[in-house]
């Protein structure tokens, strides 16, 4: 029955809404159970949903397909957000949320500690949703310099717009019944007058790109990207869990699954260039038949 139930809403409702139903499902039968108001938890039979999180085919962006977005982008609003995901694998709500405050240019470090939702009509700081999402991602030198300069641009452009520079104001929810109307004058992600740019932005770069370069666009495919390409380069999983801020490690295997066909041929390479032998093409070397 309450498969059922789980699989009609899911033909209705989002994966996440649905995952949402099924763990209060699963606590409500759980408390009546464990006070008896149940003869039997049903649950350990009921087939959970699937994490909205971790389906699907992973999508991952060619180096002519990233330098096709790069250039269709260029000069527009939204080049930071393309530039900051594919650099550190952060997700839509924590690129958005970011402020200059977060990023260590000394230690060249980027400090994950909330993301920017659209709650209530109202955009607010929120909690990350798990523990290991809260993390410091590394950048590279040339990503660090160009953030530096960025925020120099910033700088320059509230001199230019001096009373005329906008004002962002989000909601503070960092903390359980916190909700304070604060003032931020330090978001990474602006326009040239200061307005703070959100995940809506993300619409506008979906429509572009599918509509002049026939890519179909995702912006979490960048995380993705940024992923894959860690793991072609044989970085560490556990380094690349420590990155992408996943609850578990078989999350991140998911990219080393992914390119294993490609770590095969590196891997083959290898064997060619270290291991091969002058026998393995002179007909000559062949070692000859002893008879004891």
């Amino acid at each position: 029955m309450i498969d059922d139930f789980i699989n009609e809403k899911m033909m209705s409702y989002s994966e996440e809404y649905v995952k949402g139903i099924f763990k209060l499902l699963k606590v409500l039968f759980g408390f009546a159970h464990k006070r008896q108001y149940t003869k039997k938890n049903i649950f350990p039979s009921v087939t959970a949903p699937p994490d909205p999180r971790h389906v699907g085919e992973i999508k991952v962006y060619t180096a002519d397909e990233r330098q096709a977005m790069e250039t269709r982008l260029h000069g527009t609003n939204v080049i930071i957000a393309y530039y900051i995901a594919l650099n550190t694998g952060l997700r839509e709500s924590e690129v958005f949320g970011l402020r200059w405050e977060d990023i260590d240019f000394e230690k060249k470090k980027i400090k994950v500690c909330k993301q920017l939702l659209f709650q209530d009509r109202k955009w607010c700081f929120c909690p990350l949703k798990t523990k290991n999402a809260y993390r410091s991602v590394n950048i590279t030198d040339s990503f660090c310099e160009y953030m530096k300069k960025l925020k120099k641009h910033h700088e320059e452009n509230k001199k230019l717009y001096g009373d005329g520079y906008k004002r962002n104001f989000v909601t503070d929810r960092l903390e359980r019944n916190r909700d304070i109307l604060m003032e931020v004058d330090d978001f990474v992600n602006v326009k040239l007058n200061g307005d703070m740019l959100t995940t809506n932005s993300i619409k506008f770069m979906s429509r572009v790109i599918k509509k002049d370069l026939k890519i179909d666009f995702k912006f979490h495919n960048l995380r993705h990207t940024y992923a894959t390409i860690l793991a072609e380069s044989g970085v560490s999983p556990r380094y690349v869990q420590e990155m992408l801020g996943h609850s578990k490690l078989e999350f991140t295997l998911r990219y080393y699954t992914h390119v294993t066909e490609k770590m095969g041929i590196l891997a083959k390479n290898a064997l060619e260039t270290t291991v091969t032998f002058d026998a393995f093409n002179n007909i000559e070397l062949m070692p000859e038949l002893v008879v004891n």
